[in-house]
């Protein structure tokens, strides 16, 4: 898209975000180091690098974004329907920058040789950082030049105070990368136990072991796995190590029944991750029949045709399915009558105060009766107190994971503390 149609989306994007409360940003990016290429593999050798580096980035834009040739090597995109706040506005802004970057980072073959360059980008918001499209394009521009003259391959803001959580998650973005590469990761497991207190199952928790700042939060990580698109490549080595130890577990005096991992939308919807599940069951000599797998409600929006005969074909081959966080998600009745689940998992938010809140009563109560009525088992997450578990059972809840019973793991201490003896 050339400059003068470019300029005219943003107007009518100025005007359609007013009317509508809504927000947009623009990605002001600038290949770094480009002229290297044109001096050493001449000026044709450079324009084949940037109609590549056009139709890589219009290759991984969102639907509905536009991209613009704005200079020799700058290219602006416009990211719409964001939220009028600041916060939310700049953390989806963010993921698409990074998301650009990845793809700019990757090498690309020019005049028979493999090239490859890193990019600066600056971000401007509307509507905190501009009125119009000049001053919005001026001010991403701006923060490109901060971007650079922080070093090059960097993301920046135009507003300063948003700079400062934006460098953490780039750098927490990049240690990331490095920790799937160097096995930082680890599992924590965190029993699964029926009304008697006996164990059930385990649910394989992901720890990132941090070289200098220790254990990283789930909370922190997990999302920007997610917007990276990380999450495909550590889910697939929480099962792989999950059922790789489950497999060693075969020598303890109690034996685990059932081994839960969490598997996300994105992971979920990749193509081939039905085989690669069974694939790794195989080399780890496990039966699908001891795997749970753990997927949300928001898990259908995308592709509910679709993810029923995903999750059909892997309850067919003997995985157990559970819905995680049930009552937190956007899914219809109609669609989970259509489900092939054994459990649905009782969100901690309702499991909290239960004994004493008559609202979370009511949707416990109620989720019970419908999992029963479908012919599904309940599990409650959060069980922390005495009074929430006496509640649940005498609710009907089939079983619980929480504190109460359990903390989550490592390994070792988890073998020591359920397998190895009886429970205290």
């Amino acid at each position: 898209m050339n400059r003068h149609a470019f300029l005219d989306h943003v107007e009518t994007e100025l005007a359609r975000a007013d009317r509508h409360v809504a927000g947009f940003a623009l990605l002001f990016i600038d290949v770094d180091e480009f002229k290297q290429i044109n001096d050493v593999l001449g000026h044709a050798a450079g324009d084949e690098y940037l109609r590549l580096t056009a139709a890589r980035l219009a290759a991984h834009l969102r639907a509905g974004d536009l991209l613009c040739r704005w200079g020799s090597d700058e290219f602006i995109v416009l990211a719409l329907d964001l939220e009028p706040e600041a916060g939310p506005a700049a953390s989806l802004a963010q993921s698409v920058a990074f998301s650009l970057a990845e793809v700019l980072a990757q090498p690309v073959k020019v005049a028979d040789q493999e090239v490859q360059l890193n990019a600066s980008i600056g971000i401007a918001l509307y509507p905190g950082d501009g009125k119009d499209a000049a001053e919005l394009i001026q001010r991403a521009e701006l923060a490109m030049s901060r971007a650079k003259q922080a070093g090059r391959n960097q993301i920046h803001f135009y507003r300063p105070e948003m700079q400062s959580d934006a460098a953490r998650r780039m750098t927490l973005g990049r240690e990331l990368r490095q920790a799937l590469a160097a096995k930082q990761f680890l599992l924590y497991y965190q029993p699964q136990v029926d009304a008697a207190g006996r164990l059930i199952g385990a649910e394989a928790l992901v720890r990132w072991h941090h070289p200098e700042r220790g254990l990283v939060s789930p909370g922190e990580f997990i999302p920007l796995a997610e917007e990276l698109g990380l999450i495909g490549s550590l889910g697939e080595w929480v099962l792989a190590d999950g059922v790789a130890w489950l497999g060693k577990l075969n020598g303890a005096a109690q034996a685990l029944p059932m081994l839960s991992v969490n598997v996300s939308a994105r992971q979920f919807h990749e193509a081939g991750f039905a085989e690669r599940c069974l694939a790794v069951l195989r080399h780890a000599g496990i039966s699908p029949e001891r795997v749970e797998l753990e997927v949300t409600e928001s898990l259908l929006l995308a592709d509910i045709d679709g993810a029923l005969a995903k999750i059909g074909a892997l309850r067919e081959a003997g995985f157990g399915f559970a819905v995680d966080d049930f009552g937190t998600g956007y899914s219809s009745l109609a669609y989970l009558k259509r489900l092939p689940v054994q459990k649905l998992k009782i969100d901690r938010s309702f499991v909290q105060d239960v004994h004493r809140d008559e609202k979370n009563a009511a949707i416990v109560r109620t989720i019970i009766a419908l999992a029963k009525n479908l012919g599904m088992q309940t599990i409650a997450e959060g069980a922390e107190r005495r009074e929430e578990v006496d509640f649940l059972i005498e609710a009907g809840c089939d079983a619980f994971q929480g504190y109460y019973f359990g903390k989550p793991l490592a390994s070792d201490e988890f073998i020591r503390r359920w397998l190895t003896a009886a429970p205290q």
